[in-house]
């Protein structure tokens, strides 16, 4: 539920930027709403990693519940720890990375930012990273479920239905491909399947996390 308010959140703040100019290109777009959508993309940058945090650590613990080998519990808890860490310090360092702080969204404020190509190495690390969770969380019930007490069509259902984070971890694969457009100088036009795929990918996130529920 925190995760799908977090995602709302997010979209919200998107339909807001698009009325701003966002999609078009930046030499369009005046610099008063040049600087409300600096900003605003950084917060639907934030509550969108919010929404991925948790519906992965939502899922994670669902396992965390049902295993039963010790060492295989060990390593969700550090699954849980190391995906919010890795997530979480991305909009961190977004909000971080200049001085003073109004300079992040207001290029015309004097200050000093972060060199980019070490924000950009380090969103590109922590999107690889969580695709590759996804993929490790799709699968690690299989074992579980195929040994358990049901009927086989049963546990296969189940299985099936557990799989289905596969679906953000082929997002997050898509969305670590264009994090190189963090680059671009154009982030007003580069930016938008970057913006679309970070969307994208909590939202399948939860879909998956819902259906075994249901």
């Amino acid at each position: 539920m925190v995760s799908w308010v977090a995602l709302a959140i997010s979209v919200s703040f998107n339909s807001y930027i698009v009325s701003l100019g966002f999609g078009r290109h930046i030499w369009t777009i005046s610099h008063e709403s040049k600087r409300e959508i600096n900003l605003f993309t950084i917060l639907v940058a934030t509550f969108g990693i919010l929404a991925t945090t948790l519906s992965k650590t939502s899922f994670a613990l669902t396992l965390y519940r049902i295993v039963t080998n010790a060492w295989t519990k060990y390593f969700l808890i550090f699954v849980i720890v190391t995906i919010n860490l890795s997530m979480n310090l991305v909009w961190i360092f977004g909000f971080a990375k200049c001085t003073p702080l109004e300079r992040v969204w207001d290029t015309n404020v004097p200050g000093v930012c972060w060199d980019k190509t070490h924000l950009v190495r380090y969103q590109l690390f922590a999107a690889y990273y969580s695709a590759i969770l996804d993929f490790v969380l799709a699968f690690l019930p299989w074992p579980i479920l195929m040994a358990a007490t049901m009927r086989r069509r049963e546990r296969l259902g189940v299985a099936i239905a557990m799989s289905l984070g596969a679906i953000a971890g082929a997002c997050g694969i898509v969305k670590a491909v264009l994090v190189v457009h963090m680059t671009s100088t154009d982030i007003t036009y580069d930016r938008v399947d970057l913006t679309i795929w970070t969307l994208t990918e909590p939202a399948a996130s939860i879909m998956a996390v819902s259906i075994p529920v249901l």
